[in-house]
Formats: C-alpha cells, structure tokens, sequence
C-alpha cells in the first residue's frame, strides 16, 4: 500500500494541476480582451445636397464630409474630418448679363467629441477651409473680366466651432449636429450656425 503512495500522490498533484489551469482558462475567458487600436476606432460622415434660386440667381451645392473617431476613453473620443463641396452658382454679373462659375471647397479639420446623455454630445473642432471663390460686388452681382469669366480669388478661412448633437445609438446610427462659428466676426455676413446630419458606425 505505501508503495502506491508516491504514484497516489503524484495523481493528485496532476488532477489538481490540471483543475486550477481549466480553472484559469475559464477565468480568463470571462476576462474582457485588451482593445486594440483598430477596435477603438468608429467611423461616420455626411452628405449635403441643396438647391436655391430666384431673381436671375441660382445656386446648387453637393458635398461629402468623412470623419474617422478613436475613443481615448468609452465616452471621449478625437479624430479628423474632411469635406469637399462642389457648387454651381449662376448670377447676372457686373457687365450685365447672366454669368455661371463652378466651385470647389475643401475642408480640413480636427474633432473632440464627449458623450454626455443617452445620445447627446458634445463636439469642438477646429478647421480650415480653402478653395478658389468668385468676387461679389456690393450689390451680390458676379465680378467677370471683359470676356464674361468669373474672377476668383484663393481664400483661406479657419473655423472654430462649438455645439451639441444627437446620436441615435446602435451599431449604425444618424446624428444631428448643432455647432457655432466662433471664428465669425460680428460685423460679418457669413451665418456662424452650422447644421449637419449625419452617419455613424461604432460610435
């Protein structure tokens, strides 16, 4: 009988081996996986399509704006954003007669985003704008050379903007967003509100 005693004992220290590695499996199992990079990241977007016109005046607009997010923490998140927007504008111009230019505007920023409750946000972003624009004279009429051509100028212009937005929630989503130009001088006319809606994947 003590002769089995070695093999007895070494038995149980492999059964019991054994269950406390099965043991540590199944805890790590149950133990969430380390995030990577990639799963930090959401995704989202916008599209814009408009049309205007009245009193010789016409004026149609597309653009896209791409935006990828990485969550620093479950609720904060930052990540750049992009735009191109194409206009066709169409006005008397200032030798009299109906003129029609296209624009191209692109847009680059960068984005801080806090979820604050059950799908309110909040967002900051700082960007530039850049593109080639038509002159207007002081009564909205396109400035062209004597060949009817619409002068343009290159136009730099920053943006600093602040607001809330609504996320719907959920793997896909839409959002509105409400941001204010801060960047917008008072005596300008240029609209400092800033209305987008949009996509989200992740967020």
């Amino acid at each position: 009988m003590f002769r089995r005693l070695p093999s007895l004992l070494l038995m149980t220290i492999l059964f019991i081996g054994v269950t406390q590695m099965a043991s540590a499996q199944n805890r790590d199992r149950e133990r969430p996986a380390p995030q990577t990079f990639k799963d930090r990241l959401w995704y989202g977007g916008g599209f814009g399509l408009g049309f205007v016109g009245g009193n010789q005046t016409s004026q149609f607009n597309m653009g896209i704006s791409p935006m990828v997010g990485y969550k620093i923490i479950p609720w904060f998140s930052v990540g750049p954003r992009l735009g191109i927007d194409y206009t066709y504008y169409k006005a008397p111009s200032t030798l009299g007669r109906v003129a029609s230019t296209n624009i191209f505007s692109f847009y680059t920023g960068v984005f801080a985003r806090a979820k604050v409750f059950r799908g309110i946000f909040a967002q900051g972003e700082y960007g530039v704008t850049f593109g080639k624009l038509p002159y207007l004279d002081g009564f909205g009429r396109l400035v062209v050379d004597n060949n009817n051509k619409v002068v343009k100028d290159q136009v730099t212009q920053e943006s600093g903007l602040v607001g809330l937005g609504y996320n719907s929630g959920g793997l896909f989503a839409t959002e509105i967003v409400l941001l204010y130009d801060v960047l917008v001088p008072e005596d300008s006319y240029q609209n400092p509100w800033n209305f987008r809606f949009g996509f989200t994947y992740r967020f």
